[in-house]
């Protein structure tokens, strides 16, 4: 598959126009439209600035442009799992801990909630 073939499928995945791609990597409409038609190439620069604006990050974005991946997931995404997997482990493990288990369980229910204010909070903005 091209690479604007792939960049407008993850554009849709992601819900954004091509105006909003084009200002949020900082080119113009038409330069941005040209990658997409596959008439250029982005610059490697710009490859990291498309990562930026896909909220992705760039080592899985070019996986996912050369056909190494197709589940491409944002930094959010990524951030919030890492987190239920870090409360599912501490849960798992609280009864190995013994005295510290009060303290243990007071740090779940400050990650839960650090989980619950990324899962409602608006996405960041490039």
């Amino acid at each position: 598959m091209e690479i604007g073939t792939l960049l407008r499928k993850l554009r849709d995945k992601k819900h954004l126009s091509t105006r909003t791609v084009a200002e949020k990597t900082g080119v113009g409409l038409s330069t941005y439209l040209s990658w997409e038609h596959d008439k250029s190439s982005p610059s490697l620069i710009n490859y990291i600035k498309l990562a930026e604006a896909f909220d992705i990050g760039p080592v899985e974005f070019m996986s996912f442009l050369t056909g190494k991946t197709v589940n491409v997931t944002s930094a959010r995404e990524t951030e919030i799992e890492e987190l239920k997997e870090t409360v599912h482990n501490l849960r798992r493990y609280t009864v190995l801990l013994g005295d510290e288990k009060e303290i243990i369980k007071d740090e779940l229910k400050k990650m839960m909630e650090l989980i619950k204010q990324i899962q409602n909070s608006p996405q960041k903005a490039f």
